[in-house]
């Protein structure tokens, strides 16, 4: 992670297939940053073929924001929340911990993890466009309206299954 690289995809799978087989999953799930490859996109249709469908939603941000945020966000040194934007410049967690920046939020490492999303992400985004399943969402709105967006098109899959 700290060199901008995605883990291995073997691993992620094995990670994921053992938390989906938890009964806390059998109503639904969302996973945030699985799959990131054609790979586990394909893995992950196998181990979801008895449920409802699945959707991706890519939050579309242009670089510079993403460098921008990246290099600002702190995180708590004692409990890991991330630190509100509006905060940031605090030095201290309301649990009391530290505010930190990650060590992988320097602007070369995440210029590297853009890279490594272009290269084996992109592909992902364009099987999922293809398979309907895509919604693009501009996740340079308010967090209130990213949130509602990704309701609306959580609710739509759950509609057309009962319908």
């Amino acid at each position: 992670m700290e060199r901008g690289e995605l883990i291995a995809d073997a691993m992620m799978t094995e990670i994921v297939a053992a938390r989906l087989q938890e009964p806390d999953v059998r109503a639904g799930f969302v996973l945030d940053g699985f799959p990131r490859t054609v790979e586990q996109a394909n893995t992950l249709d196998g181990l979801v073929a008895e449920r409802r469908d699945l959707i991706a939603i890519e939050l579309a941000v242009p670089e510079s924001a993403i460098i921008c945020r990246l290099s600002q966000r702190r995180v708590c040194s004692q409990c890991g929340r991330t630190a509100e934007p509006a905060s940031s410049h605090e030095a201290v967690c309301p649990c009391g911990g530290a505010l930190r920046q990650r060590a992988d939020d320097n602007e070369t490492t995440i210029r590297e993890r853009l890279r490594t999303y272009e290269r084996a992400t992109r592909p992902l985004v364009d099987f999922s466009r293809q398979r309907r399943s895509l919604h693009a969402i501009d996740g340079t709105q308010t967090p209130d309206l990213v949130t509602a967006q990704i309701a609306r098109a959580i609710e739509a899959v759950f509609e057309r299954t009962e319908s």
